[in-house]
Parts: C-alpha cells; structure tokens; sequence
C-alpha cells in the first residue's frame, strides 16, 4: 500500500494532486507507527514525570512498564508545585 502510495506522490500531474497524495500517505504512515531505523544507541532513554516508582532492579532488556506504579507522595507533591530533584543512583555513588 506505501508502495503505491509514493508511486502516487511521483505521478501527481498537479499540486491539487501532489497535496492528496502525500496527505493520504502521511495518514497511512502515521497509523502504521512505522519507524525508519537509521542509527542504534546501546542505551534506553526515558523521560517520565517523577511521580512514578519502579522496582530497584530495571529489566536488562528494556523497560518493563507493567512493575512501574505511582508514587502517591510525589504525585501530591508535584500537585502542590513541589520540584522533585533526584541524583541518579549512579552519580550518588561517585558522590559520596
């Protein structure tokens, strides 16, 4: 179906035509989550609000969200307009 779909954006014979094609493309490859590798980090990066907790031991391969639960302290906290800074654990180790 992509396939087809770019052969339409190259055959568009007007910009009325080139307009539907690639929004009718842009559609079906926002709905299919297709995601272009092009490069490879050997770590997961996460960005969360901190009013979650998860397990002291991550999963090796990936984040496992079904072990994360809220944090109801930091949750009213945050609420409150409270800033929550935390020292990851690797730099409190080399801290102290």
């Amino acid at each position: 179906m992509v396939d087809a779909l770019i052969e339409d954006v190259i055959q568009a014979g007007s910009r009325e035509e080139l307009i539907a094609a690639t929004r009718a493309m842009d559609r079906v490859l926002l709905w299919g989550h297709y995601v272009v590798p092009h490069w490879h980090s050997r770590v997961d990066r996460l960005v969360y609000w901190n009013k979650f907790d998860h397990p002291e031991t991550i999963p090796e391969q990936g984040f496992s969200f079904d072990n994360w639960w809220i944090d109801e302290e930091r949750a009213r906290r945050l609420r409150e307009g409270e800033e929550l800074v935390e020292t990851p654990a690797e730099e409190q180790g080399a801290d102290a």
